[in-house]
């Protein structure tokens, strides 16, 4: 099973947030612009009708279930009415004319996510495979489904309508079967068969059987958001670099690795399990050298996380806004993670910020460079000032009175990802201790 490359996806996000910036701005002006909160483009009326949705109201003889966290099914109900009533705010806001629509605008999109993140919650116990539903891909689904267009996308509006439309009447199938459920036990309590169901605990034998009746739904709508959503953003892709190999899409999907929180808790060590999938996936590392415990290994996946951390992680880690908090691991670096991430920005405002798709890819092919230089060493004038930041801070943790802890923390790492390739590792004590490693002493 493929997904999008994570970095792809964040270089579109960020060639699409430069291109919304009107070209004429100073660079000052840009950032401002950038950071501040915009204003919906949409009129108030058609993003109501964009956002609005179908009630299913109870009858006269029903009652809502009580709303309890370990009931997946009451949390589904009050999550669906809150969000009808959201829709409904925003739409009485804009028939009596009250000034500015945005807060009720905002309070929709909350309120999608509340379903949205309550479905995840659902389908983690009905599939046990964690799926994330983000609500701009459902919004982009809603605008494209009330015939209106995604920006910068205009040209693929008939590509993607039907798609936007099939997940929209699969959302819409999801809930009308999550009312029906509703009805029906209200129906089998009030005749005794079924008592106190709102008041039992969802994982119950009994619940999980009733629960059970929505899979079908849920799959549908499963399939329909995970088919509309690669062909969105294989539409943002192809805005932003043109014509590109398949390759530049294609990531395998992550492992679901049993891993201990307690040795990976913090923005750094979090980042490990992502990193290594996304190396191993475009060959930055061999498995064969997390095998063998390999030191190349053990010096590499810090580095690349600590170039994750300051650009496709960066959300995650919060490094590029606020370095104030690093994990002990690099605290004593604030200024070079600093010089990191202005030497991004700068190359991102350089490459990314333009209509150009070869400076695009430019920004592309640069930044695998540096992932692999990370690995097998740097001549690159152009991107070596980074490559050195990147290793100052890296390496020094296993240079460091935290290196045993740290390789600890890898060691766990590597034996579970090794699990998923059918590995047999040697003995941690037949492995070449991380501290008498050659490759630690470093050449500039």
């Amino acid at each position: 099973m493929h997904r999008l490359d994570p970095f792809i996806i964040y270089t579109v996000k960020l060639a699409m947030t430069y291109q919304s910036v009107d070209e004429s701005l100073s660079s000052q002006d840009e950032k401002a612009m950038l950071s501040q909160r915009h204003e919906s483009p949409m009129f108030p009326e058609t993003l109501a009708r964009v956002l609005a949705i179908k009630k299913f109201p109870l009858k006269s003889d029903e009652k809502a279930p009580k709303l309890q966290r370990e009931n997946i099914l009451s949390l589904l109900y009050h999550a669906d009415e809150q969000w009808v009533n959201s829709t409904l705010e925003l739409n009485q806001s804009v028939k009596q004319n009250q000034g500015s629509h945005q807060h009720a605008i905002d309070h929709v999109h909350r309120q999608q996510r509340i379903f949205l993140d309550t479905c995840h919650i659902l389908h983690k116990h009905l599939i046990d495979t964690p799926k994330k539903f983000s609500e701009p891909i459902w919004f982009a689904a809603q605008v494209l489904h009330r015939q209106c267009h995604v920006r910068h996308l205009e040209p693929f509006t008939t590509l993607l309508k039907p798609l936007a439309s099939e997940l929209w009447m699969s959302m819409e199938q999801l809930r009308r079967a999550i009312h029906r459920l509703i009805q029906k036990q209200q129906q089998q309590t009030n005749t005794g068969v079924l008592s106190l169901f709102f008041s039992a605990s969802y994982s119950s034998q009994k619940n999980h059987r009733l629960l059970q009746s929505l899979m079908p739904y849920l799959t549908t709508f499963e399939q329909h958001w995970s088919i509309f959503e690669r062909s969105l953003y294989e539409c943002y892709v192809q805005t932003v670099f043109g014509k590109h190999d398949a390759d530049l899409l294609e990531h395998n999907t992550a492992h679901d690795l049993p891993l201990s929180s307690a040795l990976f808790s913090d923005s750094l060590t979090q980042m490990l399990p992502l990193v290594l999938d996304r190396a191993i996936d475009r060959h930055l590392l061999d498995v064969g050298a997390i095998q063998a415990l390999d030191p190349i290994a053990f010096v590499a996946l810090p580095r690349l996380a600590i170039l994750a951390g300051v650009t496709w992680l960066a959300h995650v880690t919060g490094w590029r806004t606020n370095n104030s908090e690093l994990p002990a691991w690099i605290q004593m670096h604030r200024e070079t993670l600093s010089r990191i991430a202005t030497a991004f920005t700068e190359l991102e405002v350089q490459l990314l910020q333009t209509s150009s798709k070869e400076k695009r890819h430019s920004f592309v092919y640069t930044y695998k460079a540096l992932e692999k230089a990370l690995i097998s060493g740097c001549n690159d004038a152009v991107i070596k000032p980074i490559y050195l930041d990147i290793c100052i801070v890296a390496d020094s943790i296993l240079a460091s009175h935290l290196a045993q802890s740290f390789t600890t923390a890898l060691c766990h790492l590597f034996k579970h990802v090794g699990l998923q390739y059918d590995i047999e590792f040697q003995d941690e004590a037949d492995a070449i201790p991380i501290e008498q490693a050659t490759l630690l002493e470093l050449t500039f």
